[in-house]
């Protein structure tokens, strides 16, 4: 079981200490040429002689020694793999913090980052500045989890370093509390800057504050100053400290029952455990570095594992399980009450705990998403719950009963793999799991990504939700140019004309947006994906060139007007656009018969039509 504290404070913040004395052991160890972990290691010198050095074991970073307010927090963070450093030995303490930087570590906090490698490209509603590959799946999981709005989504610079308003905001939405934030919108807050605070922040500065995550500085919160490197580490122990997550496995926190040079037994829940202490051992008393030989048999202590070893210890007063925001419980269900909130009695050990369970709260059975109603008594169940015992996140350790077992087939004609899952089959929405198994013909190692709009597939849907996508087949696909357009599509590939027929419920996209089969013009360069003979998508782009030329022949035909243009001693013939706009010598709004043979001139061509003229000479 973990359990914690909180750390030191933020620049300007109070520190916290501890009111419960620590009794230390004594040093009187010279004896045995020994070196107690957490020492630099032993030297010998030029006599042969060995001797300590005075320093304390090595530093994660060696850039922070001006920084011991949060040293601490940079250590411990660095250990949890929560914050890395800009090289191998530098932190940057006093750098800004990135918005990219600070959503990442929100999501790492919270245990989010695993989910993260699973995603590979940018919603479709993200209109920002340009994010790096590697970066793509944070944005696209703070945007499924909540930390990124719609708006967010239009305006998000990763590279602009974070106010602390916006801090404020995804720290809120990261744990859950944008609801309770919307309720503080209208507060009158206590900071001598309030005013500075954009009215849509109040919410959220209220509740850091109120949660001592963020306090301010001099009756000040600052809400469009940024934060550095160092206080940003400060921060989030602070909210570490406060939420149970996975990303705190290898962390322990009891009283020491044994300890020796190379070994530490904690009680826990009156169990013994006993670790292996690394040479390089950092200890922390009241946010100041201490030498491992200083602890002693009864002081309490928090230990971080590195490696199956030892690498950090902080003396703790013992209190830290009281102060949480986010924590997580199991046991077996006693009773379900429906009802606003609905509620769920669990049976923890020897007591029974009522959790009221958001309206918004997740259920999963064994990681497919199910409803509140489904869950039944006996159930063993993890609820996370936040301070007030509300239930964020229930986990039923079963599978889904199997109520209903049904089938669709169709063409996919969408897919949404943004928040709740969604697979749009001949236009009609079905909520997809996020653990469907789908395969692929001559494909292996698939999964949802790789659904395409336009595949012919066989759904299964447990309970009206699709678990299973079966695609029949994989589509071919032919690269050419539109050459006519009718009931059937003629298209010139490789030098050679052949007709096309389409499906009625065709899929068609103009320049990377969805279109309609009308909007298709002659000359525009497509990409048909084929099955069974019949065109289920067609991608088209449209095709635009700017000429420099001369008018070599003006000719009348069926449909209407043919320029014969030389274009760097090549003569090239396109028809001429119905719509077309003609400038002549400055002169626009010109007809086709003000043209002449020899006119010199600019000519706009999209997909094989003259669109614009502009003719410089006669």
């Amino acid at each position: 079981m973990t359990k914690r504290i909180i750390s030191a404070a933020l620049v300007g913040a109070i520190v916290l200490t501890m009111s419960t004395t620590v009794a230390f052991a004594s040093q009187n160890k010279n004896e045995r040429d020994w070196l107690p972990p957490g020492i630099s290691k032993k030297v010998t010198n030029d006599s042969g002689n060995v001797w300590l050095p005075p320093g304390i074991a090595k530093k994660a970073f060696d850039d922070v020694d001006k920084f011991p307010w949060a040293q601490k927090a940079i250590e411990k963070m660095k250990l949890k793999g929560l914050v890395k450093g800009k090289e191998e030995t530098k932190f940057a303490p006093q750098s800004s913090v990135t918005k990219l930087e600070t959503i990442i570590m929100a999501l790492r906090i919270m245990g989010w980052e695993e989910e993260v490698s699973r995603k590979t490209t940018l919603p479709n509603k993200y209109k920002g500045k340009e994010v790096g590959e590697w970066a793509k799946g944070y944005v696209t999981i703070a945007f499924e989890k909540g930390l990124l709005d719609d708006v967010d989504m239009m305006y998000f610079s990763p590279n602009e370093p974070a106010k602390r308003h916006e801090v404020a905001k995804y720290i809120v939405r990261a744990i859950g509390y944008e609801d309770e934030a919307q309720d503080h919108m209208d507060d009158e807050l206590s900071f001598k800057d309030a005013p500075a605070i954009p009215q849509g922040s109040v919410g959220y500065v209220y509740l850091v504050n109120e949660m001592k995550l963020m306090i301010g500085n001099d009756g000040k919160f600052n809400p469009m100053g940024t934060l550095t490197r160092a206080e940003m580490a400060v921060l989030f122990d602070r909210l570490d400290e406060k939420v149970d997550n996975n990303v705190d496995e290898d962390e322990y926190e009891g009283e020491i029952y044994r300890i020796s040079d190379s070994k530490i037994t904690i009680k826990i829940d009156g169990e013994l455990k006993s670790f292996d202490v690394s040479d390089d051992v950092v200890v922390y008393y009241n946010d100041n570095q201490i030498r491992y030989s200083k602890l002693d048999v009864g002081n309490y202590v928090l230990i971080q594992l590195e490696n199956d070893e030892v690498a950090y210890i902080e003396v703790t007063d013992g209190n830290s399980k009281d102060d949480k925001i986010i924590s997580q419980y199991t046991g077996v269900v006693t009773d379900i009450t429906e009802g606003r909130p609905a509620k769920l009695t669990v049976q923890i050990d020897r007591m029974q705990v009522i959790f009221e369970v958001n309206n918004n709260a997740l259920i999963y059975f064994k990681n497919v998403k199910g409803s509140f109603d489904e869950i039944e008594n006996g159930d063993t169940v993890s609820v996370t719950v936040d301070a007030r015992n509300r239930a964020r996140e229930i986990r039923v350790n079963r599978d889904a009963k199997e109520n209903t077992i049904s089938e669709v087939k169709g063409t996919i004609t969408d897919v949404d793999l943004v928040g709740t899952y969604n697979l749009f089959i001949n236009g009609k929405s079905y909520q997809l799991s996020q653990d469907a198994k789908v395969s692929i013909p001559g494909k292996t190692n698939v999964d949802l990504e790789d659904l395409e709009v336009g595949y012919k597939v066989v759904c299964v849907l447990e309970d009206d939700i699709i678990t299973t996508v079966d695609v029949e087949s994989a589509f071919a696909t032919v690269s050419g140019e539109i050459e006519k357009i009718g009931t059937k599509l003629t298209l010139i590939a490789n030098g050679v004309s052949k007709r096309y027929e389409c499906a009625e419920d065709i899929v068609v996209t103009i320049d990377g947006q969805n279109s309609k089969y009308s909007r298709l013009t002659k000359g525009m360069t497509v990409v048909l994906k084929i099955k069974d003979d019949l065109v289920y998508q067609i991608d088209a782009e449209n095709i635009e060139r700017k000429l420099d030329g001369k008018i070599t022949s003006i000719t009348q035909v069926e449909d209407g007007y043919k320029l014969t243009l030389t274009v760097n001693d090549k003569e090239i013939e396109y028809l001429v656009a119905d719509d077309v706009k003609i400038s002549v010598v400055g002169v626009s709004d010109k007809a086709i018969e003000d043209l002449k043979v020899n006119q010199e001139g600019k000519f706009l061509v999209e997909n094989n039509l003259i669109k614009k003229v502009y003719i410089i000479a006669d």
